[in-house]
């Protein structure tokens, strides 16, 4: 990821970061792929999904949401399922604990209405 965005970027594409940036725990907010994430965002053609915490198990996820919030605020965030889901990750899954550090305006933002604008052809 981090060698990727800066390429995808010059290249005027808009682009989604999966999962937080892949970042790793022991670096935390330090991670290439975390830094990589918040270089998409302050592109402004960037977008990163914060869902599928059980990739990078270890990470202060709610701090990593933290950042990401505040550098670009709730329109730059998106949520998945992560469907099909990796062998071994938790069951069952509680896609309302990933996203409970948010408030509900927030949540909203973040889990339908910046889909809905992404995937509008417009952009």
């Amino acid at each position: 990821i981090a060698a990727l965005v800066p390429q995808l970027l010059d290249a005027g594409v808009n682009l989604v970061v999966d999962h937080f940036g892949n970042p790793d725990p022991k670096l935390g907010e330090n991670s290439p792929g975390y830094q990589a994430a918040l270089r998409a965002l302050g592109s402004g053609h960037g977008w990163v999904k914060v869902s599928a915490p059980y990739r990078s198990p270890g990470c202060d996820h709610r701090a990593l949401a933290a950042r990401l919030l505040s550098e670009a605020g709730p329109e730059r965030l998106l949520f998945g399922s992560d469907w099909p889901h990796i062998e071994g990750m938790p069951q069952p899954l509680d896609y309302l604990q990933e996203l409970k550090h948010f408030s509900d305006a927030d949540r909203r933002r973040i889990v339908l209405d910046n889909v809905t604008e992404l995937n509008t052809p417009s952009r």
